[in-house]
């Protein structure tokens, strides 16, 4: 059997023991998401009004108004970019401008220029 085939017939029998509660070695980070947001509080670290909170981040208006007023908590998927927000709001802009896909690729791209040139300043040393 192949190598590929090896690993592949490996990770089966991993994944079936896993399914049936055995012990394994695998490892899982279990992330508790925040049970309240203050959302003013964020709003305000934005400088956006509720109307242009509401639009920049696909919010309804009514929902921040209830969200801050306290009638209302935001759903876990709401809580969640909320504090995206609060902590990194640029993100949220670059993920939607598609500014992070082209630095990720800008990036990979650096790195490929970095190792190609080494590899052929090492060719280059080998052959003199």
């Amino acid at each position: 059997m192949s190598e590929l085939g090896q690993r592949l017939l490996e990770s089966l029998q991993e994944a079936a023991a896993h399914a049936r509660g055995e012990p394994n070695n695998m490892t899982t980070e279990t992330y508790y998401f925040p049970l309240d947001v203050d959302v003013k509080a964020v709003r305000h670290k934005t400088g956006a009004t509720q109307v242009q909170f509401a639009k920049l981040y696909g919010f309804k208006v009514s929902s921040v108004r209830a969200w801050e007023q306290g009638r209302r908590k935001p759903s876990q998927s709401a809580r969640i970019l909320l504090k995206v927000i609060e902590k990194r709001p640029d993100i949220i802009h670059q993920v939607f401008t598609g500014e992070l896909d082209a630095e990720t690729r800008r990036k990979s791209k650096t790195r490929r220029a970095k190792t190609g040139q080494a590899e052929a300043h090492g060719r280059a040393a080998r052959s003199t």
